[in-house]
């Protein structure tokens, strides 16, 4: 009888143990398909992106006007095209002008390099970057500083020099809101709001 109830305790105590694990297992799984399913939507983001820019150079500008309410919703965060309709010859001439950047030099494509499923980001990797102490300014925004814009000659930006493009797709997906991601995009760029932490 002993024996008995011994073993009807292992039995629920090992029922446990195991329940604890599938639970477990399942919560893993979850994280699993939620990471892919987000790297998915990245990729396919991106791809998008990229085929819309392609497209548009290799056709002189042409899509880039025939599809002008997607630009506007990717550069400018709405489907409203046509305040914006005026910086597309802009942003066309920055186009051939990258190209021909990395066509001349080929190592500006890794400082330019942000991976297909890189999620999208509003702030640098806090992990690699601190602000500066010299910075006198707030940490959530750059003040007047449009050193990187200017360098850049981003037509991105009106004639005050503010950024239409500020938390868009273009702004999150790509360099903007993730710079700085490297020392040599600060020195570069001559950026007086962060360094690496570990330099």
């Amino acid at each position: 009888m002993k024996n008995r109830k011994l073993m009807v305790k292992k039995t629920a105590s090992h029922s446990k143990a195991t329940s604890i694990s599938l639970d477990e297992l399942n919560r893993i799984t979850m994280d699993i398909v939620l990471y892919c399913q987000n790297d998915l939507k990245w990729i396919l983001a991106r791809l998008g992106y990229y085929l819309y820019v392609i497209s548009g150079m290799l056709t002189g500008g042409l899509t880039v006007y025939l599809l002008a309410p997607i630009g506007s919703y990717i550069f400018f965060g709405t489907w409203n095209c046509l305040p914006y309709l005026k910086y597309y010859p802009k942003m066309l001439r920055q186009g051939y002008r990258f190209v021909w950047m990395m066509l001349v030099n080929p190592q500006n494509i890794n400082f330019f390099q942000i991976g297909l499923s890189d999620p999208p980001m509003s702030q640098p990797d806090r992990n690699e970057v601190r602000i500066s102490k010299q910075w006198d300014f707030s940490e959530k925004n750059c003040a007047d500083c449009t050193i990187c814009c200017k360098k850049l000659n981003c037509p991105l930006t009106d004639k005050n020099g503010d950024c239409l493009s500020y938390q868009s797709f273009f702004w999150q997906y790509f360099l903007c809101g993730r710079f700085p991601q490297n020392q040599k995009q600060i020195d570069i760029y001559e950026c007086p709001k962060w360094e690496i932490k570990y330099a």
